[in-house]
């Protein structure tokens, strides 16, 4: 009689999931010992009026807080910056006016409008302040603070706020933030431009290395994240809710999900193959 072994199946995965599910692996191992993280972990979003943190305002930021891989709780925090008397409101109305034909151009939706900020908001140092608390909270626990484009974005904004406006120098840990939208540019750039973790590397360090590559790649989260992960479906999202921080910080926990689930498989990669697909075992 003969005995037949059954062949475990394969699958093709592709270069960029590949370096994904390797930068994964290197940064959950990195962080394996702060907060039991990748289980749990608290991701964060900001919505603003512009893009330079030197001058625009934080008009509402979310989060959400992750459990055992599951989120237990999400909030948006709105500020309205009317009920401060040294904000600029002429120039807010016309920075979030340019935001939104911004916006509109690209056929999306604007959400924090200056009428959204003045009837849903609370006032501003006391949203600050909360943030402050949150972030406080996150870094005294080691817990991993996960944003997408954070390093370059967010964080910046954060800093700049609390020093315009609560009048606090903050620096954040270099390898407390955990930045999602860095991994999935990283992913796409050619070998040329060393798309993993150079040894030694901080995640501050290679998010800072990794975006100041000039590149054509696109790595957003609500087209880019958001088709190749299929983040709508499994958030039970609809698109047009995008851009709102507390549905942004949502999405980004699937996303980081399913860098969990390529982490898991990424012993089973070559590195060093320089093939546009690898195959997996199931």
């Amino acid at each position: 009689m003969t005995t037949t072994v059954k062949q475990p199946r394969v699958r093709l995965i592709s270069r960029e999931l590949k370096l994904v599910a390797l930068m994964a692996q290197h940064w959950f191992r990195e962080f394996d010992q702060l907060f039991r993280f990748p289980a749990n972990y608290t991701t964060l979003d900001l919505e603003t009026s512009g893009l330079n943190p030197a001058t625009k305002l934080i008009c509402t930021y979310g989060y959400t807080v992750v459990r055992d891989h599951k989120p237990v709780e999400t909030r948006e925090v709105v500020l309205d910056w009317s009920r401060h008397p040294d904000a600029d409101i002429i120039g807010l109305q016309k920075d979030l006016s340019d935001v939104q034909r911004a916006f509109e151009r690209k056929g999306k939706v604007l959400h924090h409008t200056y009428e959204y900020l003045t009837s849903q908001g609370i006032d501003p140092i006391q949203a600050l302040n909360d943030l402050l608390l949150l972030v406080e909270t996150a870094e005294n626990n080691k817990e991993i603070l996960i944003l997408h484009n954070g390093w370059a974005f967010d964080i910046e904004f954060i800093k700049a706020a609390f020093h315009n406006w609560l009048r606090i120098r903050w620096e954040f840990e270099p390898n407390l933030i955990y930045d999602s939208g860095i991994i999935e540019k990283a992913s796409q750039l050619p070998e040329r431009f060393a798309p993993l973790p150079l040894p030694g590397e901080t995640m501050k360090a290679f998010a800072t290395r990794i975006h100041a590559i000039r590149s054509h790649v696109k790595w957003n989260l609500d087209t880019h994240c958001a088709e190749r992960y299929g983040l709508m479906q499994k958030a039970n999202l609809i698109t047009d809710d995008m851009h709102k921080a507390s549905t942004d910080a949502l999405a980004v926990h699937y996303l980081v999900e399913e860098h969990y689930k390529l982490a898991n498989i990424a012993d089973q990669l070559d590195p060093d193959s320089q093939d546009n697909q690898s195959v997996v075992g199931e």
